[in-house]
């Protein structure tokens, strides 16, 4: 069960901030209009490059080793909750190591949990004493991530929750459809106001705890406008509330927001010409660092996801778990850096390719880049061959193997069930995701 289920820029991006002011969106008109002369596109070009990116959920509910919304489903009161605030102290975390595991990851971004749906949040904000600057750890964490982000030039996503069970003017509206107060939804945007005012540029407002209320509650174009006054480059994902509360489309939302952030499962994912979207998971089966948990996905799993994501033609958000100490659990973090290993010899059929087109099989995908095709073959044995059938690659001008560079031996015939292309693995060792690069394999456009 995920969150929304519960209850329901690459390193050029981040420098390139856009200016300009923005009119009054209607609810059809988010992700197609204009805004002070940038359309969407022009504002999720970098985003579409960077394919990979870093979640980061941290927060008070580390300390019980469960998963986020352990308060929630545990039915821990707020007031004992609250007491938790005593005892956050994650002395060893440190900014530029986070920076450093996402780079060496190869993911290209970073999103940070500000603040989760029990209402600590992670900055010095003015408008709450239940923030880590009133912790005994007193230090305020998305500053110093944001500080050290400009200074790697890694672009920074604040995930904000909605919702908030510690605010008392918020615990009246829990139940679905339920009004907001008025005087909630002012205390809730001048917290995201904070974020987007003091901590340099943020290329993203990643929003989550919408789902028992509509846009309207939540007052969420007043919000977007304030945050296209103050962050005009920063990307909005389309968590801004559900118009029919009894319905989830997981990705659609009437097209709210810049870009569809699908969440825990690839079945079914939006098919939407040119819309951006961000499938999100976790390495085990928790958000949060759970003690308990330790069904890790294996390093080529993850790699699969990464490359299945890639290839309907969207991002992969991966989730990491810090420990309650801040440092990121060693095991994740492991995963992590094979992962970017296997990048720095494949990333070229990840980092700005495009989807081709399906295959019909489940253990291959296929990308590309203008009239070069990647094909994707997972866990294929060295000397092994594999067909494909109705694959148009019999105009390529040559194939070899991304990671070596040697050719690759493949033939094209045709027969009852059209084209079949064979290929014959040459490599000598065994690797999770074998990237076949067709040059010259069609036209720029689509046959």
């Amino acid at each position: 069960m995920n969150r929304r289920e519960f209850s329901k820029l690459s390193t050029l991006g981040a420098a390139a901030i856009l200016q300009g002011a923005t009119p009054p969106l209607g609810r059809k008109t988010l992700v197609s209009a204009q805004e002070g002369g940038h359309t969407n596109a022009s504002r999720d070009a970098w985003f579409k490059e960077a394919r990979f990116g870093m979640f980061l959920t941290f927060g008070l509910s580390t300390l019980l080793g469960e998963e986020v919304l352990a308060q929630s489903m545990d039915g821990i009161a707020v007031e004992e909750y609250a007491k938790l605030k005593d005892r956050y102290n994650p002395t060893e975390f440190s900014a530029r190591e986070w920076v450093q595991l996402v780079k060496e990851a190869g993911q290209r971004y970073m999103l940070l949990t500000t603040k989760n749906h029990d209402g600590f949040a992670l900055w010095d904000t003015k408008l709450s004493d239940f923030s880590v600057m009133h912790s005994p750890f007193g230090r305020d964490i998305c500053k110093e991530l944001a500080e050290e982000c400009h200074r790697q030039n890694m672009p920074l996503f604040f995930y904000f929750s909605l919702m908030d069970w510690h605010s008392p003017l918020y615990r009246g509206s829990l139940a679905n459809g339920t009004p907001v107060s008025r005087e909630f939804v002012e205390f809730m945007h001048g917290q995201v106001r904070e974020l987007c005012t003091n901590y340099g540029p943020v290329s993203c407002m990643w929003f989550d705890g919408d789902w028992n209320h509509t846009p309207g509650q939540w007052e969420a174009e007043k919000l977007v406008r304030m945050i296209r006054e103050l962050q005009p480059q920063a990307l909005i994902n389309n968590r801004l509330g559900r118009y029919n509360p009894d319905h989830i489309p997981a990705w659609e939302e009437d097209h709210l927001g810049d870009f569809s952030c699908p969440e825990m499962s690839l079945r079914g994912l939006p098919n939407e010409s040119g819309r951006a979207w961000e499938f999100n998971s976790t390495i085990n089966d928790n958000w949060a660092w759970a003690k308990t948990d330790t069904r890790y996905k294996s390093t080529a799993r993850l790699i699969h996801l990464l490359v299945n994501s890639v290839a309907l033609g969207g991002n992969y958000l991966l989730n990491a778990s810090p420990l309650p100490t801040g440092k990121i659990d060693p095991r994740q973090a492991e995963r992590l850096r094979d992962m970017g290993k296997w990048l720095s010899r494949n990333g070229e059929s990840i980092y700005g390719a495009a989807a081709f087109r399906p295959i019909y099989y489940d253990s291959a995908f296929s990308t590309r880049k203008g009239d070069q095709v990647y094909l994707h073959i997972l866990d294929w044995p060295p000397g092994a061959s594999i067909d494909f059938w109705t694959l148009e690659l019999k105009d390529a001008k040559r194939a070899y193997f991304l990671e070596t560079g040697a050719g690759a031996e493949f033939t094209c015939s045709k027969n009852d069930f059209g084209l079949r292309l064979r290929i014959r693995n040459t490599n000598p060792e065994p690797s999770p995701d074998t990237v076949i690069v067709f040059d010259g394999a069609v036209p720029l456009k689509e046959r």
